[in-house]
């Protein structure tokens, strides 16, 4: 049977604004407090896990009835769906729930597209920072910060600040109008920051909507090379001793699929990976980043596919084109 033909850049347009609901719902219960359940993985789950993935899943199966949605909670003791024709959606609608539940703010909406095997569509939200990237085989990549059509709960618009125009990103032109901006109908002022639960936390202030920004990473780099890692996973002195002959110089720190997304900017040039992950972990920040010009391998250098039986990642490496990772693997 052959494999059906699909519009990317339409599907990613349709789902910009979905992405953007399953924000508003997580932050609603980032506002309100979270109650923390086990996975019977040990891993933690919450509501804001459970509403976004519902929200996301339900319009998947409208928009493509005929294409299997693999979502990260549903999978929860349940058996492998069937997939045709080797397409099929991988959603995690809250990447990062350590970091939503340790308040943070580095937790994202996964949102990825898989054909034969590789993630060929990815959307991937910031909502606690309302930074939103996304990318096709097909279209190029692209981040946009944006303004929400709901405000969680306690906040407030204050007098507009001025209107910055972005600069453009390294090795690009200037932020060009794409099918998927979320400029429309916004506002002329911006929220307030919001502020964790008693904690006195301040997170990102919204700044007014931005045109869409396309990523491109140019097509040298000079080392050193600045590797980024997991707050809570990173074993640095085992990535820095697996790669000891790769002159890599500042660490950046960063959460859940975001780190993918730090790569694409150009704000990082190497992520490394040496335990395990789910596919819908991975999935929608790989997409982002190979839109962008970036590589996504296993670390040995063969492809970083999906679809395997049990849904686990084996380590991997994502990192700009420029840098020669293998031969330089100790």
């Amino acid at each position: 049977m052959t494999a059906p033909v699909l519009d990317l850049e339409a599907l990613a347009a349709a789902l910009l604004p979905v992405t953007l609901a399953a924000g508003d719902a997580i932050m609603r219960h980032y506002a309100a407090g979270v109650s923390v359940v086990q996975k019977s993985d040990g891993s933690p789950t919450t509501a804001a896990d459970a509403d976004a993935e519902a929200i996301i899943t339900a319009a998947l199966v409208h928009l493509t009835p005929a294409i299997t949605v693999v979502a990260e909670e549903a999978m929860e003791g349940s058996t492998a769906p069937a997939i045709a024709d080797g397409v099929f959606w991988l959603v995690d609608p809250l990447d990062g729930t350590r970091e939503f539940i340790g308040r943070t703010g580095q937790f994202t909406v996964n949102i990825a597209l898989i054909q034969d095997g590789r993630p060929v569509l990815g959307i991937v939200y910031v909502p606690a920072e309302r930074w939103m990237y996304w990318g096709t085989a097909t279209g190029g990549a692209f981040r946009q910060q944006v303004w929400q059509g709901e405000r969680a709960a306690g906040e407030t618009l204050p007098a507009a600040p001025p209107s910055p125009q972005p600069s453009p990103l390294k090795g690009e032109g200037a932020g060009p109008r794409v099918r998927g901006s979320l400029c429309k109908d916004r506002p002329d002022v911006a929220p307030s920051p919001l502020r964790g639960e008693g904690d006195g936390q301040v997170l990102q202030p919204l700044q007014p909507c931005m045109l869409p920004q396309r990523l491109q990473l140019p097509a040298t780099l000079m080392p050193p090379y600045r590797a980024v890692m997991s707050h809570s996973h990173g074993d640095r002195q085992g990535i820095l001793t697996h790669f000891s002959r790769l002159p890599l110089g500042d660490i950046v720190r960063a959460g859940s699929s975001l780190k993918f997304c730090r790569v694409a900017e150009g704000a990082a040039d190497f992520y490394p990976r040496l335990g395990p992950t789910m596919e819908w972990d991975t999935a929608a920040g790989q997409a982002v980043l190979e839109a962008a010009g970036g590589v996504v391998t296993r670390l040995d250098g063969t492809p970083f596919r999906y679809q395997k039986a049990d849904w686990r990642n084996p380590g991997f490496v994502a990192f700009h084109p420029a840098i020669p990772v293998f031969g330089q693997i100790g």
